[in-house]
């Protein structure tokens, strides 16, 4: 999960967000 916290930074178009 941590991996994707980080993805977000590169790409915040994710619906989940947090």
């Amino acid at each position: 999960m941590s991996d994707y916290c980080s993805s977000q930074s590169l790409k915040p178009d994710t619906s989940v967000g947090e």
